[in-house]
């Protein structure tokens, strides 16, 4: 009966992931050298029919990486989890199973981007910043302006919808 009620608040709200690694850094202005780079990233990404973040009643849709992490983390779905606070710019969980990592030195991370830390923390970012930590990526929530709102202060229950 819980898992029923669980997944149905899923198939309603949006799975938002964060896990942090130590990626801080102060929020830029996004550069036309990094608008036309995130273009590119873009382009790597695909969408799967259905696939949401959600938080709450409110539902993103989720374009995923072309990485075996996400397709591995696909796999797993529907993930339904409490999300730790990290940094002021991050949710993250800890999965119990590494995933198979290609970590890229990514240097800017931006709000919605869904990320893979230490091949075990499942990471989503509300705040662009640059880094100079390693992620695999994982996916990017489409239309992510209000994510920072939607994710609020503090964990929060996120999930993540096939």
């Amino acid at each position: 009966m819980i898992r029923q009620f669980f997944f149905c608040c899923g198939l309603i709200a949006l799975f938002v992931l964060g896990c942090g690694g130590p990626g801080i850094s102060a929020p830029e202005a996004q550069s036309s050298s990094t608008a036309a780079t995130s273009a590119g990233k873009e382009a790597e990404m695909h969408e799967t029919g259905g696939t949401s973040l959600v938080v709450g009643s409110k539902a993103y849709a989720l374009q995923w990486a072309d990485t075996t992490a996400a397709s591995e983390l696909r796999q797993q779905l529907p993930l339904a989890k409490t999300f730790t606070e990290l940094h002021g710019n991050e949710k993250y969980y800890k999965l119990s199973q590494r995933l198979t990592a290609a970590d890229e030195d990514v240097r800017e991370i931006h709000k919605g981007d869904v990320m893979l830390f230490d091949g075990q923390y499942v990471v989503v970012f509300y705040q662009d910043f640059q880094t100079t930590y390693r992620y695999t990526r994982l996916g990017h929530v489409e239309a992510a302006d209000d994510l920072d709102a939607a994710l609020g202060a503090g964990d929060v229950f996120l999930t993540l919808n096939p």
